[in-house]
């Protein structure tokens, strides 16, 4: 810090906070730290599966030709883009503050973080990689705003910080709100500057709502209070999408607490420390033009990297799926969870047409080989046929609303689909672990509907298809 004075306990002449006789912590040194802006998180969630399967059949592609494919498929979804924001998602969010893609000898690539997302489905662990690695400063900023947080000498990882202080919040039984959060936290240049630890602004926090002091981010600035909110509740977004944090409206305003269902992920959190930059970013020298021009590049190449070669550090806990609920002892992932969804509403719907039915339908999914997981019955007339259904399941942290999404079939799979046709569904399970509830979206006959240019297949990989589809939020059904 620039300065220290010896004033004794408790706060100094300024407001700021003493302890053990030095001023370690001022909660009035604001200052604005933006990060790129998404048009909300719900938004964000629906769009990421259709960004991931973009740029994973582009790539590699030139960026002249990447640039131009990637913004005429996200116009044939969102036609009320303009040109300049079909740019910003495309360079802002998609590839330097998500890092889905990076440039390399004049060629883009889809990165290591899209394709696991790809494979898992997994969108909290794609979001809490992205929260492990946010700091400040960092390679996303223009030139003139690295130069401005380099002279404030910042040295912060916010959403580990968050993790630590949360952590500290747990303990006492105190649970701050957005506003106190933002204030003391995400807009304190002290915090930002990794001088203030978790625990002193947290007593600060503590004495002031006992003295009955609240502070918002936007007192006496005289701009609109969204300009200085957009990104602590971005940076917060980003959490509840991680599933790391959950945020509750109460009679006081919407507060902010640790989700406890995550407990390895914020042990890793915890273990890290929140001043020590993942991106050496100070080792860059801002004299010389061709150095300073490496930074976006590097950065963004560090950001498509995967954090952990174990890609199970980050996965979504089964206790967060509530899987008690459907009675499964033995569970192994996130698709086993979806497959006995499924088979239970089957036994449901076989009932409907008699009880005995409920055991006609089968969960085979354990087979290798078959091209589908769960064989149940539909009344065809007056008389009965099979059906087969492949399962599909993800998780998320927002109800599903109009996207388009896309899922891997086998071979096995697709020609299951083929052969079988009108007979032949994919389940696709959507678990919303946020408000512990799941949706269920069904399609009939991929192979026709693919056929008939309703639907999109590409090859996903050697002996694997994607199939790409419109999901309409009138057509996702809430299990009870």
């Amino acid at each position: 810090m620039e300065a220290f004075s010896r004033l004794g306990k408790g706060e100094g002449e300024d407001g700021s906070l003493v302890l053990g006789g030095w001023v370690v912590y001022d909660p009035e040194s604001q200052y604005r730290c933006a990060i790129i802006r998404t048009r909300g998180r719900k938004e964000v969630d629906d769009l990421l599966f259709f960004f991931a399967k973009i740029i994973d059949d582009l790539c590699p592609l030139s960026k002249k030709d990447f640039e131009s494919q990637f913004d005429k498929n996200l116009s044939k979804y969102r036609l009320d883009l303009k040109p300049k924001a079909r740019q910003n998602y495309r360079t802002e969010v998609v590839g330097k503050l998500f890092g889905m893609y990076f440039e390399n000898d004049g060629l883009v690539l889809c990165s290591e973080h899209t394709k696991k997302l790809l494979r898992d489905s997994d969108q909290p662990a794609f979001f809490k990689d992205i929260c492990w690695k946010m700091q400040f400063p960092n390679g996303m900023w223009n030139s003139e705003n690295i130069r401005k947080n380099f002279e404030k000498s910042l040295r912060l990882h916010p959403c580990i910080f968050l993790v630590h202080f949360l952590d500290e919040c747990h303990n006492h039984e105190f649970r701050p709100t957005i506003d106190e959060v933002g204030y003391y936290i995400l807009n304190n240049l002290d915090v930002l500057k990794g001088e203030s630890s978790p625990s002193e602004v947290l007593r600060c926090m503590m004495d002031r709502r006992e003295s009955g002091i609240y502070k918002k981010v936007d007192d006496g600035q005289g701009k609109a209070r969204s300009y200085y909110m957009q990104h602590i509740e971005d940076i917060l977004g980003y959490m509840e999408l991680a599933n790391l944090i959950a945020v509750k409206r109460t009679g006081h305003g919407k507060v902010v607490s640790l989700n406890r269902c995550e407990t390895k992920t914020i042990k890793n959190f915890l273990n890290a420390p929140y001043n020590k930059l993942r991106f050496p970013i100070y080792s860059y020298s801002l004299n010389t033009e061709d150095e300073f021009r490496k930074i976006p590049l590097d950065y963004g190449r560090s950001m498509s990297e995967l954090s952990f070669r174990d890609e199970g550090v980050f996965r979504t806990p089964l206790e967060s799926i509530l899987v008690d609920a459907f009675r499964i002892p033995d569970v192994q992932d996130v698709g086993t969870v979806g497959e006995r969804i499924v088979y239970e509403y089957e036994r449901e719907k076989a009932k409907e047409i008699d009880a005995s039915y409920a055991d006609k339908v089968e969960n085979v999914s354990s087979k290798r080989g078959l091209g589908y997981d769960i064989r149940s019955i539909r009344q065809k007339g007056k008389s009965f046929c099979d059906i087969y259904i492949e399962v599909k399941s993800t998780v998320r942290t927002t109800d599903p609303k109009r996207h388009i999404d896309s899922v891997e079939l086998t071979q096995n799979e697709w020609g299951r689909a083929k052969k079988e046709l009108d007979d032949y569904f994919i389940y696709r399970v959507y678990l919303n672990v946020q408000e512990k509830k799941w949706f269920l979206y069904t399609m009939r006959n991929p192979f026709a509907m693919a056929e008939n240019g309703r639907d999109e297949v590409s090859i996903a990989r050697i002996g694997s298809y994607r199939l790409s589809f419109e999901v309409l939020e009138q057509d996702c059904v809430l299990m009870e």
